[in-house]
C-alpha cells in the first residue's frame, strides 16, 4: 500500500482547516507542536485527545481501514484554535 504523508505545518505556524468536499474553511489553528512516534507508542490520553475512545478504539478503527502495525510511523498533532477579536 502506497500512502502518501501529510503535509504538516511546522510548529508555530497557522493551518486552516476546511470541509474536504467543499474546501470551505471552518476556522484557522495554531500547530503547537508536531512530533512522529510509532503507533504502538501512542498513549492512551494521545488517543482521546485525537477524537477515539482510547487505545482499543484507536486500534479498532485503524484496523477496519488497514493492518494495525505498532512499527508504523504516524504523526501526533497538537494545535489551539484561533479565535478572532
Amino acid at each position: 500500500m502506497n500512502v502518501r504523508a501529510a503535509e504538516v505545518p511546522p510548529p508555530g505556524s497557522q493551518a486552516r482547516v476546511v470541509v474536504g468536499a467543499t474546501a470551505q474553511a471552518l476556522t484557522k489553528v495554531r500547530i503547537r507542536d508536531a512530533r512522529r512516534r510509532l503507533l504502538g507508542d501512542v498513549r492512551e490520553e494521545e488517543a482521546a485527545s485525537a477524537g477515539y475512545d482510547g487505545l482499543d478504539d484507536l486500534k479498532a478503527k485503524w484496523s477496519r481501514a488497514r493492518a494495525w502495525d505498532p512499527r508504523e510511523i504516524v504523526q501526533i498533532i497538537q494545535f489551539r484554535r484561533e479565535v478572532r477579536g
